[in-house]
C-alpha cells in the first residue's frame, strides 16, 4: 500500500506547467536642447561726402561747393559743419554685429517592443501521457480498493 502511494505522488508531480508569453511595450520620447551663442556679420557699409574747400583771403577755409552727398544701406549721410577752420562730419552708426543666442531641440523618439515566446518545459512523451493515465485509473483503483476494505472491516466489528 505505501507503494502505491509513493508511485502516485511521485506520478503527479513529474509534470511542469507551460510558460506563458509576456508581452511588454515601451515608448520614451527624448528631447535635448542646445543653446549656442552665434555672431552675425553684416556686409560693411559706407556713406559718403565730397566737397571742395578753399581759403579765403583772410586765411580761412569755406566749404566752396558740394561735389557729392550719398548715404550708406544703413548709414546716413554725415552732417558737416565748419567753424573755425576745423570741418567737423558727424554720423550715427549701429553696430554692424548681430549676437544672437540660438536654440537648437531635437526629438528622438525610442520605441522598444519586447516580446517573451512561449516555453515549454518538460513536454510529455507519448508513453510518459499514456503512463500518467495508468497512473490516475490506479490511483482511482487504489481509492476503491481502500473505500472497500474500510467497509469490509466495518461490517465485521459492527455484525
Amino acid at each position: 500500500m505505501r507503494r502505491v502511494s509513493i508511485v502516485a505522488v511521485v506520478m503527479a508531480l513529474g509534470c511542469a506547467p507551460v510558460k506563458t508569453v509576456t508581452r511588454s511595450m515601451s515608448d520614451s520620447v527624448v528631447v535635448r536642447e542646445t543653446v549656442r551663442d552665434t555672431v552675425i556679420e553684416l556686409s560693411p557699409d559706407s556713406s559718403l561726402v565730397r566737397a571742395l574747400i578753399e581759403c579765403d583771403s583772410l586765411g580761412r577755409a569755406r566749404l566752396s561747393e558740394l561735389l557729392d552727398y550719398r548715404a550708406g544701406d544703413r548709414i546716413s549721410p554725415p552732417a558737416i559743419t565748419m567753424v573755425d577752420n576745423i570741418l567737423t562730419a558727424k554720423t550715427q552708426v549701429d553696430s554692424f554685429k548681430i549676437y544672437a543666442r540660438l536654440k537648437d531641440r531635437y526629438e528622438e523618439h525610442r520605441t522598444s517592443d519586447t516580446v517573451v515566446e512561449t516555453v515549454e518545459v518538460n513536454k510529455l512523451t507519448a508513453w510518459q501521457k499514456v503512463r500518467l493515465r495508468l497512473g490516475e485509473a490506479m490511483m482511482v483503483a487504489v481509492a476503491l480498493w481502500i473505500v472497500r476494505s474500510v467497509k469490509k472491516v466495518r461490517n465485521t466489528l459492527f455484525s
